[in-house]
C-alpha cells in the first residue's frame, strides 16, 4: 500500500492495522499497530467565531466530510443559544468537537464519552486551542449520569447530545430530563432514532421546537439533523 500511494503521489499521514476481536460474554477488544506516519492526524474546522484545531486517533469519531461539519456545528450553537453563563452537558462527546466549539461562550463544559482514545484526544484537544473551562470523562452515558447528578454544584442549563445511530437509551432520557436543562440540542445522524426520542422527550416536560436537517453526502440518505427541545413552563 505505501508503494501504490507513493507511486500514485497520494498523500498518506498514518496507516494503521487495527485487529478486533469478539470475546462470548466479555467485552469486544481492539489492537492497534502503526505501520507508517503519526499517531493521529489533525483537522482544522472553521465557525464564524474562529477555527479550533482537533487531534484524531484512528478509534475516534470525527466527522468525515469537514465543511458540512461545521455548518452542522454552527446550527448547533445556533440552536443552544449560549450567552456565556451556561453550564453545558456535552455527551456522547468524541474528541471534543461541539464542548469546545461551546466553551468560549459558556461558564463550563463536561464531556462524556465512552471511547477512551477519543477522551485522551478531546483534553488534548483542549488544551492545545487553550480551553480551560471544558471537562472531559470516560465513561458510560447511561451509567454516568445519575451519579453525577449529586456531584454537581451546578445543574446544566443546556444538554447537548450526539449519540450513536440507535440513539439514546430510555434511561438516558430519564436522566438528562431529571436535570431540567433549559435547552436539549439533539444531533441525530438517524431520523429514525429521533423521532422516537423525540417522543420520549415530550412526556418528560419538552416540546421539540425545531429541526435543522444538514445533508452530510448529497444523494445519499446521509443527512443530520439538529433538534432543539425546550422545557415546558407551567
Amino acid at each position: 500500500l505505501l508503494e501504490f500511494c507513493a507511486g500514485k503521489k497520494i498523500p498518506l499521514t498514518s496507516l494503521y492495522f487495527l485487529h478486533f476481536q469478539n470475546h462470548k460474554g466479555q467485552r469486544n477488544t481492539c489492537e492497534e499497530k502503526l505501520f507508517y506516519g503519526a499517531k493521529t492526524i489533525q483537522e482544522t474546522l472553521s465557525l464564524t467565531d474562529g477555527s479550533l484545531k482537533f487531534e484524531i486517533s484512528p478509534q475516534a469519531f470525527f466527522q468525515p466530510n469537514t465543511k458540512i461539519a461545521e455548518i452542522l456545528y454552527a446550527k448547533t450553537l445556533e440552536a443552544a443559544q449560549l450567552t456565556g453563563n451556561e453550564t453545558v452537558f456535552d455527551l456522547y462527546c468524541g474528541t471534543g468537537t461541539i464542548g469546545l466549539f461551546c466553551a468560549s461562550k459558556a461558564a463550563h463544559v463536561y464531556g462524556i464519552e465512552l471511547n477512551a482514545s477519543a477522551i485522551e484526544n478531546a483534553r488534548v484537544n483542549a488544551a492545545a486551542n487553550g480551553i480551560d473551562n471544558a471537562e472531559f470523562m470516560v465513561g458510560d452515558v447511561e451509567k454516568i449520569l445519575p451519579n453525577f447528578m449529586s456531584e454537581l454544584k451546578h445543574a446544566p442549563e443546556v444538554v447537548l447530545v450526539d449519540p450513536p445511530r440507535n440513539g439514546l437509551a430510555p434511561k438516558v432520557v430519564e436522566s438528562v430530563a431529571k436535570f431540567a436543562p433549559a435547552r436539549i440540542v439533539y444531533v441525530s445522524c438517524n431520523p429514525t432514532s429521533l423521532a422516537r426520542d423525540a417522543a420520549l422527550f415530550s412526556k418528560t416536560g419538552y416540546t421539540l421546537v425545531s429541526v435543522q436537517p444538514v445533508d452530510q453526502f448529497p444523494q445519499t440518505y446521509h443527512i443530520e439533523c439538529v433538534a432543539l427541545f425546550v422545557k415546558v413552563i407551567s
